[in-house]
């Protein structure tokens, strides 16, 4: 009786990386646990040669949330509003350079040691 054919996937964990071999490559949504113990949803499949595979994995509760803010810019797509895109914009930049926030990530930073 012939063996099942193994293919080689490269986990791609945000704070490590490894290979393992399975039979077949995981499915978007499948659960991983990473060597330290901790449980990552895959989040994207590539392949990336012949038999092997790289799978990029996030936190479960991040995948949930960027799969609701994709719908939420899929339904504003259906309806473009060039203002409305404008004023969007505009408010992103703003909350990503408030000095409000500069300064409480300045302030709540930690010192290792």
């Amino acid at each position: 009786m012939a063996a099942a054919p193994r293919v080689w996937v490269v986990f791609l964990f945000p704070d490590s990386s490894e290979v393992r071999t399975m039979r077949s490559p995981p499915t978007l949504g499948h659960l991983v646990r990473s060597e330290g113990g901790l449980v990552w949803k895959v989040a994207e499949v590539l392949t990336s040669g012949s038999d092997t595979y790289t799978v990029t994995v996030v936190a479960p509760s991040l995948m949930a949330k960027s799969a609701h803010l994709a719908a939420q810019r899929l339904k504003r797509a259906a309806t473009p509003d060039p203002q409305d895109l404008a004023v969007e914009l505009l408010q992103l930049a703003k909350d990503s350079t408030s000095p409000r926030a500069i300064r409480r990530r300045w302030r709540e930073r930690k010192y290792y040691r």
